[in-house]
């Protein structure tokens, strides 16, 4: 009885400490030509990690700890798109998509030298 009782308690301790992670991945593309967006990057809003989209637009973040995170497409010339309560679920891969639209680029410059 006892020895069943500790064993119980060793296998709860080790499912305890092996750390549930799954992963985001997706794709990105233009909002106004549904072309694929290669080099936008993804972060993890309040966390160090992310990645850059591939040729493809497709991205994946691996080794994500379970639980609910704010995700963030960006790319130059293009407005940012953030999607909230995105649930990571252990050893599953959940699929965020992108369509970041166009940013109006304003023309500014400097005039350097005598007037």
């Amino acid at each position: 009885m006892k020895l069943r009782f500790f064993l119980l308690i060793i296998l709860l301790s080790i499912i305890l400490l092996v750390e549930c992670t799954g992963k985001i991945s997706g794709k990105s593309t233009d909002g106004q030509t549904g072309e694929v967006l290669p080099g936008a990057n993804v972060v993890i809003i309040g966390k160090n990690m992310g990645a850059a989209t591939d040729k493809n637009g497709l991205y994946t973040i691996s080794n994500l700890p379970t639980g609910s995170y704010s995700i963030q497409a960006r790319k130059m010339y293009h407005k940012w798109v953030t999607v909230n309560d995105v649930i990571v679920v252990a050893d599953l891969k959940t699929i965020i998509d992108f369509k970041l639209a166009p940013a109006e680029i304003k023309e500014e410059g400097v005039i350097l030298g005598p007037k």
